[in-house]
């Protein structure tokens, strides 16, 4: 997807520069830090549930699922259809698939 490396998992949904730039402008949003594991494995078992509010544990637990989804229709468009979104649009997308 970003055209520097080969298409491994771990690469393309947590390392490339798009998923990076989604990543970080996700967790920025929301006043968070975070430092990205190497595998995605160790994404997944690293992220915990919210209490409280169960909307917001439910939305919670939605990121990072639909943000790899996001990401995968993005490489799908760009791979079969020659199609591309913008950096923002693509985080539009993510964020309107979330909460939608």
């Amino acid at each position: 997807m970003c055209k520097k490396q080969g298409e491994l998992v771990d690469h393309l949904l947590l390392h490339c520069k798009v998923a990076r730039c989604m990543g970080d402008d996700f967790f920025s949003r929301i006043g968070l830090s975070w430092v990205m594991p190497l595998r995605l494995v160790d994404f997944l078992a690293s992220w915990r549930g919210l209490h409280g509010n169960s909307q917001v544990a439910a939305i919670w637990r939605m990121v990072p699922i639909c943000m790899f989804w996001c990401i995968w229709r993005e490489r799908n468009a760009r791979s079969f259809e020659d199609q591309e979104r913008t950096m923002d649009e693509l985080k539009v997308f993510f964020l309107k698939s979330l909460f939608l």
